[in-house]
């Protein structure tokens, strides 16, 4: 007897429509599972190279900016986030001004332990007019963070963004 052929579901070759779904499934999760893992370690899709300036939001000691060097990395200091490298920086004296009653006006008083710094590090992230997105972070000008810059922890605030390439 002559009993009727079994469709293969062969699609060419020995590849058949299941193992083409299975092949299709594979590579969506891999693909999805990729985009999470990089941006829960703060790489953000179609990122931009940024550069972002600081300051400090009060007099720091003076051991901070002396512990500086080119390249230290610089983290948020609670998240752990990456906001780059240290790319360069710059510290003087911190001062008050005080009321001198003799001279009848404010004077301005060195404070011996203490520094204003400034400074700038280079990251990757989305930068858009509502500020600069890390991960699932958005810092903002103005804003008042804790960072880490190499060995140092200390409070800064943005001052400005700048965008090094588009």
């Amino acid at each position: 007897m002559n009993e009727p052929k079994k469709k293969s579901w062969k699609l060419f070759g020995k590849l058949n429509i299941i193992d083409l779904l299975i092949i299709l499934v594979l590579i969506v999760a891999a693909v999805v599972l990729a985009t999470r893992t990089l941006s829960s370690q703060g790489v953000t899709v179609n990122a931009q190279h940024v550069r972002v300036h600081y300051y400090g939001f009060n007099a720091i000691r003076n051991y901070v900016p002396e512990n500086f060097t080119v390249g230290d990395p610089v983290t948020q200091y609670d998240t752990n986030l990456d906001l780059g490298t240290l790319n360069e920086f710059s510290y003087i004296p911190s001062y008050y001004w005080v009321y001198d009653y003799n001279r009848g006006e404010l004077v301005k008083v060195e404070s011996e332990f203490e520094s204003f710094i400034q400074f700038t590090s280079d990251c990757y992230g989305k930068l858009d007019e509502t500020g600069l997105t890390i991960g699932s972070t958005t810092f903002v000008v103005g804003g008042n963070y804790y960072f880490n810059v190499g060995p140092t922890r200390a409070g800064y605030q943005i001052s400005g963004f700048e965008l090094l390439d588009d």
